[in-house]
């Protein structure tokens, strides 16, 4: 399949759809992701500010940017259209259809889904945590920023904490915590 606005991303639009979790709940669920995030944040707390004020703004753009992005996409607005594949996907996220296929399917038939994905399918356990997300919080791509700034927080709390417990000097621990906020592949 193509990746284009008809393609890949329009199955999984489709595909997405399908998935029906009461909004009552995915509401609930949402509210209890925020809350996890504010408690990871909040763990934060002994860490030098140098570390706290690098972790926050690799946390504010990502998830700025990335709604920013998801909706221009989404909304199909005239910026970056030859960039677009619609749907919230960008060209950059060239990859995302095979995780989000496999997991919006698995979504769709959680929780026996859940464990139905193929060994041979990339990065089982991202698809299956993203088909997780897809279920419980809903079945926009965009839960999948949600996900990615979980897992920042909880990359940049290890980091902070391994530093801590080895006595790392906060200059040097910043080093790895640019690289993780900072850096597109991260």
């Amino acid at each position: 399949m193509s990746l284009t606005r008809n393609g890949v991303a329009g199955t999984i639009a489709s595909i997405s759809a399908q998935i029906h979790v009461p909004i009552p709940l995915q509401a609930v669920l949402l509210l209890c992701a925020g809350y996890a995030l504010w408690r990871m944040w909040r763990l934060l707390d002994d860490a030098p500010p140098l570390l706290r004020y690098l972790i926050a703004g690799g946390f504010l753009i990502r998830a700025f940017a990335s709604q920013f992005l998801f909706w221009v996409s989404y909304l199909r607005l005239p910026y970056g259209s030859s960039l677009q594949l619609g749907h919230g996907l960008w060209f950059f996220a060239v990859d995302a259809p095979h995780y989000l296929r496999p997991a919006a399917v698995a979504a769709l038939n959680a929780p026996a889904g859940l464990v139905q994905i193929p060994m041979t399918y990339p990065s089982v356990g991202f698809t299956r945590v993203l088909a997780v997300f897809l279920w419980f919080f809903g079945s926009s791509v965009a839960i999948s920023i949600l996900l990615n700034v979980a897992v920042y927080l909880g990359m940049s709390l290890l980091i902070v904490r391994w530093a801590a417990r080895y006595k790392v000097p906060a200059n040097v621990t910043a080093l790895p915590l640019f690289a993780v906020g900072y850096l597109p592949s991260w």
